[in-house]
């Protein structure tokens, strides 16, 4: 709404943060049949790649953990690149 106000583009966040997630899940993989609104969660995030899984697969905390310091670096980056921060 603040982009469309002032006539700009706005960028959508990154998958990898928790908006980006749920709104790539509301626009690119809902089902219009059979949605059901959800709350964010660790699932919606996309995998973590191998490089900073240290080449062995994370599990519970460690997962969740990394996942979101990801999503914060991300949004932080995202938020840098729309003149916010």
């Amino acid at each position: 709404a603040a982009a469309d106000s002032k006539e700009t583009a706005c960028q959508r966040p990154p998958e990898t943060t928790a908006l980006g997630a749920l709104l790539s899940h509301i626009t690119l993989g809902a089902d219009s049949e059979t949605f059901q609104p959800m709350n964010v969660n660790f699932g919606l995030f996309p995998d973590i790649s191998a490089e900073n899984q240290r080449k062995r697969r994370l599990r519970g905390r460690e997962r969740k953990e990394s996942i979101s310091r990801r999503a914060l670096d991300d949004l932080k980056t995202w938020l840098d690149s729309e003149g916010v921060i």
